[in-house]
Order: structure tokens, then sequence, then C-alpha cells
């Protein structure tokens, strides 16, 4: 039988072994660059480390949604893992809405 596990955060919610992604992008992003940080706990039971999110816009007068192909990529300079998109995100303001699938410990 497997042990609970339980995180929520301002970016992540963990549901059973779904992690689901809910990230507002407060700046632009650049191609490769960092998104946010993943905690240790949750890297440690990523089965997959890419999927594709959707990018959904939060303006009243725009319905807008289209998929980023997101990664996790350890950085050399602290050792720590981030969430990174392979094109550049430029529209502040809008959440990326995602799930990544975790391990049953």
């Amino acid at each position: 039988m497997s042990r609970p596990f339980s995180y929520n955060d301002e970016n992540f919610t963990v549901i059973g072994n779904v992690l689901f992604c809910h990230i507002k992008v407060n700046k632009p992003i650049s191609q490769y660059g960092y998104i946010v940080e993943i905690p240790p706990a949750i890297y440690d039971r990523m089965v997959n480390k890419a999927n594709k999110v959707h990018t959904m816009a939060t303006m009243d007068d725009i319905s807008d949604v289209f998929d980023v192909t997101v990664g996790v990529t350890k950085s050399s300079s602290d050792g720590k893992y981030y969430l990174y998109s392979n094109i550049a995100i430029n529209i502040t303001g809008n959440y990326l809405i995602g799930y990544f699938i975790l391990k049953d410990i």
C-alpha cells in the first residue's frame, strides 16, 4: 500500500498521484527559460519529465488557449529543478494549466 503524499502551493497541487500545475505567468519567459522551481519532494515522485500544458487567457474580451511543451531541467548554477518551456511566453497574466503523473510510493 502506498503512503499518501500531499502538496499544495501557488503553482502546484497534488491529488492522489497527479500533480496539477496552475502557474500564473507574472513575467515574460524566454525560450528554455525557467518558469518555476519544482520542489524536491515533487521531482523525486515525477514519472514523466515533459508534457504539454495549456496557456489560458484571463482577460474578459479574449478567449484563447494554446499548447506549450514544458520539461524539467536541473540548473547547473544551483542544482535545483525547474520547469521550462520550449517556446518564449511573452503574455503575462495568463495561466499555464496541466498535469504530471507521480509515482505511487
